[in-house]
């Protein structure tokens, strides 16, 4: 699993593969001047929104990267 496509926009590149799957994700597609990165900690999946000159924590309780993804793209 490489790449993932919820079917909008926004695209999943895979940064980092635990023992089975990615855990992991950067965001593609985001209007320019922000980004975001995905990411299953402690068993659930959260956000981290990323914008020069501001600073975001880790956001978010979803039992899916494809749940965050459509989350994300709702407020892009």
């Amino acid at each position: 699993m490489n790449e993932v496509d919820n079917s909008s926009m926004l695209t999943l590149r895979t940064l980092e593969i635990g023992e089975r799957e990615p855990y992991r994700f950067e965001v593609i597609g985001l209007p320019t001047g922000r980004g975001a990165m995905l990411a299953r900690l402690s068993g659930v999946w959260k956000i981290l929104k990323i914008e020069r000159g501001k600073s975001y924590a880790w956001t978010g309780s979803f039992v899916s990267a494809d749940a965050a993804l459509t989350s994300l793209a709702s407020e892009a």
